[in-house]
């Protein structure tokens, strides 16, 4: 970290809480409901956004007594403060909810940018202040007296407002990027949709019960970890299966026992399958389970599919069930209870799909295939992205780039 020397004349280093009024969420543990208002805690504050996909529900005596203190307002930060430390998000709101294991960063002073504070919290600076505070053992922690220790190099508003336009503009890059993804996932959306609608057209196919290619379909796990602990074998969650993938990023572990094992664990080509949420757009999304270097289980808001591959190709069902189609048959077999919804095995099995020829099922798994050796080298064109912007971010801070 540098020193006022350092910098430019008028430029400062501040603690954050100098410049910010930083607190945090609650540290009770509300009793969750089946209804109510959402609780977010770090697990929810995901990259530029809040996933209330697999968030829990408070009533509104526990929302109101919470927000006494920790209200959040559009403009503020929200920043996890366990497990995955850091990672900024402005908060732009579209319902109520309140906060837990997270901290707050509000802004009352005209002299401070909140898009400012974000990048600085995103930048090399706090990552190596994590690393020389970090006190969580086996999961990261950082307490609040330290995110309002955290010293933050502070230029007048007027060069903070000028950085962002710079950095902004790196960022589109990176946007960029991403965007380079999502056309190579519409790719392969428009070539299964092609082989899906020529079977649909078949004058020789008919729909069939899709119970007709299962071979085995389970509920998983339904004990769960300790917020603090995580530590054991890796159970998956509802946030960890997407459309046709599985993020194994931010792994939740579970020490288990031989039977549970047993039970639970899953294998090469499973198809795993969220059974239960909230937000009924979310029941249904399922991925293909392909590899990873340690054994995999799941939790029971998740179904474990074994398909019968002479009739299904589990990669291309995947695609299917989350296709246009899927959703929508999906629809008509969901129940509701308790502000949830879910589908049993009986509703996954009632869902009819055409089956292409496996022939053909198998050709568009080898483009899958392909497009995803395609996405490691994307990835690693990420990665080179940001260590540039990084080194950008360093420049900005230091006062070395002209503007």
């Amino acid at each position: 970290m540098f020193t006022e020397g350092d910098l430019p004349k008028v430029w400062k280093i501040k603690k954050l809480t100098e410049i910010c009024d930083v607190r945090d969420g609650t540290h009770d543990s509300p009793k969750y409901k089946n209804e109510g208002y959402p609780l977010v805690t770090s697990k929810n504050v995901a990259t530029g956004f809040i996933d209330f996909s697999d968030v829990n529900l408070i009533s509104k005596d526990d929302y109101d007594n919470i927000n006494k203190r920790s209200y959040v307002d559009d403009g503020d930060i929200l920043m996890p403060m366990i497990g995955t430390i850091g990672n900024p998000i402005i908060v732009k709101k579209d319902r109520k909810f309140a906060i837990k294991n997270v901290a707050l960063i509000k802004f009352t002073k005209t002299d401070v940018s909140n898009k400012y504070v974000k990048l600085f919290l995103e930048s090399i600076h706090f990552k190596h202040y994590i690393k020389k505070i970090n006190r969580g053992g086996t999961q990261k922690f950082i307490s609040l007296k330290d995110i309002r220790n955290f010293p933050v190099i502070l230029p007048p508003i007027e060069k903070q407002n000028k950085l962002i336009k710079i950095l902004e503009k790196a960022e589109k890059i990176k946007e960029w990027r991403v965007e380079a993804d999502k056309l190579t996932d519409e790719y392969l959306k428009s070539v299964f949709l092609e082989i899906y609608n020529s079977a649909s057209h078949h004058p020789d196919l008919k729909a069939d019960y899709l119970s007709e290619s299962l071979r085995d379909v389970k509920n998983g796990l339904s004990r769960r970890r300790k917020i603090s602990e995580n530590k054991g074998d890796i159970v998956l969650r509802l946030k960890d299966i997407r459309e046709n993938k599985i993020d194994l990023t931010e792994l939740n572990r579970i020490p288990l026992n031989e039977l549970e094992k047993e039970k639970y664990g899953v294998e090469r080509n499973d198809l795993l399958f969220i059974r239960v949420n909230g937000n009924k757009d979310y029941v249904g999304r399922c991925a293909v389970f392909r590899e990873f270097n340690e054994n995999i289980y799941f939790n029971d808001h998740i179904m474990r599919v074994k398909i019968d591959s002479n009739q299904f190709n589990p990669i291309f069902l995947a695609f299917l069930i989350n296709s246009e189609y899927g959703k929508k048959q999906l629809k008509n077999h969901l129940r509701t209870s308790a502000g949830q919804y879910t589908i049993n095995q009986k509703g996954l099995e009632r869902l009819k799909f055409y089956q292409p020829d496996i022939s053909l099922q198998n050709s568009f798994v080898d483009l899958f295939n392909k497009i995803e050796i395609l996405k490691k080298d994307q990835f690693n064109s990420e990665i080179k992205i940001k260590e540039l912007f990084d080194t950008l971010m360093q420049k900005a801070f230091k006062g070395e780039l002209v503007c």
